[in-house]
């Protein structure tokens, strides 16, 4: 089998041959190569006498070495998580939920530094608003990769990405469901949609 130190491998299978070949790949791929076994629930219900039901086969995740290249999956937020979390509306519509913008632990340089009156050393934490929740509408100053912490927050504050509960209350992050990926990928999948596994896994050889 001709695989690129940077590829990774996904077989297919039933439950009654898992174990044999896991056991070949063990010997291909070497042990410490792989990286999951994903269940994956086919139907909701077979009949079967004395004994359980099969609904699910198997996908083996393997890597060729330590330096496999690796693509996030992400799958939709189920509709109960949506309205649960994502309860308010903006001006254009927007679903958005309030998040903390503080990390736990202190911090030296301007991550720990006061912004606004708050200062985060004191509860014991530092800020750490999360740059990869901002939506495709939020506008980078010139510049903004090299800014303090505190001018990144002015920035965001200056966009409408920052709510004021109240006097002396922790400043939140409005987080925006567009710009959520979705909830990462679990090794127990009930809905791997053809062609699988490429859609669920994103093969690379």
């Amino acid at each position: 089998m001709n695989v690129r130190p940077t590829g990774s491998v996904y077989l297919h299978c039933d439950p009654t041959a898992s174990h044999y070949l896991k056991m070949l790949l063990d010997c291909v791929f070497g042990k410490d190569n792989f990286r999951n076994q994903v269940v994956w629930k086919r139907t909701s219900a077979h009949n079967r006498a004395r004994r359980f039901g099969p609904v699910h086969d198997l996908v083996l995740f393997y890597s060729a070495g330590g330096q496999y290249q690796w693509n996030n999956v992400h799958q939709p937020y189920d509709g109960a998580y949506i309205a649960k979390h994502y309860r308010h509306k903006d001006g254009e519509g927007r679903l958005y939920t309030l998040s903390d913008m503080t990390g736990p632990g202190v911090r030296t340089g301007s991550s720990g530094a006061p912004w606004r009156g708050y200062d985060p050393t004191k509860a014991g934490r530092h800020w750490a608003f999360p740059d990869s929740a901002l939506p495709d509408w939020f506008e980078r100053p010139a510049g903004y990769s090299g800014m303090s912490v505190q001018e990144r927050l002015d920035a965001l504050d200056a966009q409408g990405f920052i709510h004021w509960p109240g006097k002396g209350a922790v400043p939140q992050f409005i987080r925006y469901l567009s710009a959520m990926p979705g909830v990462p990928a679990q090794d127990v999948q009930a809905s791997i949609t053809p062609p699988y596994p490429t859609s669920l896994f994103g093969l690379v050889s």
